[in-house]
C-alpha cells in the first residue's frame, strides 16, 4: 500500500507542472515556448528573404549604359571626322526617365551636317557603339537601320539580366542642319532578344 501513496505522489507532482500556472506578481509576462521561438525566426527570416529579394532585383544598368551618359564628345568627334565644323553651335538636350526595373534617356543635337554626310555619320556611330557594346561585355541581339527623311540605327543588346537598346535617328532639317536623336534604354528582362 505504501507503494501505491509513493506512486500517487508522483503522478500527482507530474500533473501539478503540466497544469496552468497562475502567474503571481512577481513572474514576468515574457515566457514562450519553443515551438512559438521557432515560428518568431521563421517569420523574421521570411520578412528578412522578401525584403532581400526586393532590394536585389532593383534595376542596376549594364557599364555600357552607366558609363555613357552623354554621346555629346562622340558625336563632336564623329562630325569633326566627317569634316564638319561648327560642332559649338551644337543645340543639345538631354532628357532622362528612371524606374525601379529599367531607365532611358533621349539625348538632341541639332548639327550642321551636309546631306551627303549624314548616313556617313550614321554609319560611324552604329560602329562607335557596337565597338563599346562589345567592350562592356555585352551580346548584340540584332541591327535595323531606315533611310530617306528618318534615316536611323536600332541596336539591341543583352547582357546578363538587362536587355537593352540603342537608337539613333537622324530628322532632315534643311540642306545645311540635321537633328540627330539618339534613345537609349535598358530594362531588367523585359524584352527577348535573338542572338546569333
Amino acid at each position: 500500500m505504501m507503494r501505491e501513496t509513493t506512486r500517487g505522489k508522483q503522478i500527482d507532482r507530474v500533473m501539478e507542472k503540466s497544469l496552468p500556472i497562475e502567474r503571481t506578481s512577481g513572474q514576468t509576462w515574457w515566457r514562450f515556448s519553443l515551438r512559438e521561438l521557432l515560428l518568431l525566426t521563421l517569420a523574421i527570416g521570411a520578412m528578412l528573404g522578401w525584403a532581400t529579394t526586393l532590394f536585389l532585383a532593383r534595376f542596376q544598368p549594364t557599364p555600357f549604359y552607366g558609363t555613357e551618359e552623354s554621346w555629346q564628345e562622340d558625336v563632336r568627334a564623329i562630325h569633326e571626322g566627317l569634316g564638319g565644323t561648327d560642332f559649338s553651335k551644337a543645340w543639345i538636350n538631354h532628357v532622362r526617365r528612371n524606374a525601379s526595373n529599367g531607365d532611358s534617356r533621349t539625348m538632341f543635337f541639332r548639327i550642321p551636317l551636309s546631306r551627303e554626310k549624314r548616313t556617313l555619320l550614321l554609319d560611324a556611330l552604329e560602329d562607335r557603339v557596337m565597338e563599346k557594346l562589345k567592350a562592356a561585355g555585352c551580346r548584340i541581339g540584332g541591327v535595323s537601320f531606315g533611310s530617306g527623311n528618318k534615316r536611323s540605327r536600332v541596336i539591341l543588346y543583352r547582357r546578363g539580366p538587362n536587355d537593352g537598346g540603342f537608337e539613333a535617328w537622324l530628322r532632315e532639317i534643311n540642306d545645311d542642319s540635321v537633328d540627330l536623336i539618339i534613345h537609349m534604354h535598358e530594362e531588367r528582362g523585359r524584352q527577348v532578344i535573338a542572338v546569333e
